[in-house]
């Protein structure tokens, strides 16, 4: 589906005129068996999206009206650890995490038992084999939070002493897509932050919201604001010199309901108020 901000109506990805919306034959339609990882993106006037077919995970162009599908690159063969749905399709439990910048798709891959983990990208629309960029040993190794932000590819890498993630060891690197190597950048123990200019905000692990400078290394707490981020897992971005935060707290009670959390945020951490109710999606609409 897309959203069309003109009608407010949420309109499926076909241009066929006599189609339904309701079957197989539609545009639109995925079929879980090839499309069960939940991974879309846009890029020049493309959508893109994760793919299993034959045994690996592929990255697949499909045009804005849906009536055009191929193959852009390879990316890896599906893991083998896998496990049966309600309706009978074998897929994997793991997937890639995948941004797509600068004309390349970078992704991570991760296994349960393994050694490592590993960062890759390969060319988009092209027969070439993925560049190994980067590799997280430990005994239990992760590389998540990829994020493509101007001439940098940014990821967190690290690993934990346990299973139960109490005594983990992450930081924050940046590979430099000039000249192609990977730096240490900042110790961070969360898996939400942004760079916006010359600025990485990030939450430590007191869940203080932090601000990192990139040219003087410093690095303060911007606000005296607690935030509850209990199962956090949602989205933090810089838009018109504001920071905003969106996410959902799930309580461990079943029983109780979700709480919807969302701030802006001035980037100097003077101003801080709670929003209620906002459609985080329509900042993005210009």
């Amino acid at each position: 589906m897309f959203h069309d901000y003109k009608t407010n109506k949420d309109i499926p990805v076909c241009a066929k005129s006599d189609c339904d919306h309701n079957n197989e034959q539609c545009d639109a339609f995925f079929s879980y068996k090839e499309y069960h990882a939940p991974y879309i993106s846009f890029y020049n006037d493309n959508l893109y999206v994760l793919k299993t077919s034959n045994g690996y995970h592929e990255l697949e162009k499909i045009s804005l009206d849906g009536s055009k599908r191929e193959k852009s690159c390879n990316l890896y063969k599906q893991d083998t650890e896998t496990t049966e749905n309600e309706n009978g399709y074998t897929v994997s439990n793991y997937y890639p995490e995948i941004a797509i910048h600068r004309g390349y798709v970078y992704y991570s891959t991760y296994y349960p038992g393994n050694e490592k983990s590993y960062l890759y990208r390969v060319k988009l629309d092209s027969e070439e084999n993925p560049e190994l960029l980067y590799e997280q040993d430990g005994d239990y190794p992760c590389l998540y939070g990829l994020k493509g932000i101007g001439n940098n590819l940014y990821f967190e890498s690290g690993f934990s002493e346990d299973d139960e993630w109490k005594n983990s060891q992450i930081k924050l690197y940046k590979f430099d897509i000039d000249s192609c190597q990977v730096t240490e950048f900042l110790n961070n123990e969360n898996a939400s932050f942004t760079v916006y200019g010359n600025y990485v905000f990030y939450f430590d692990t007191k869940d203080n919201l932090m601000r990192y400078d990139i040219s003087s290394k410093e690095e303060v707490k911007i606000t005296d604001k607690k935030f509850d981020l209990d199962n956090f897992y949602g989205t933090m971005f810089v838009k018109n010199d504001k920071l905003y935060l969106s996410w959902e707290g799930y309580a461990e009670d079943a029983e109780d309901a979700e709480e919807a959390y969302q701030y802006e945020i001035s980037l100097d951490g003077k101003d801080c108020k709670k929003l209620t109710d906002t459609d985080m999606i329509s900042f993005f609409k210009d």
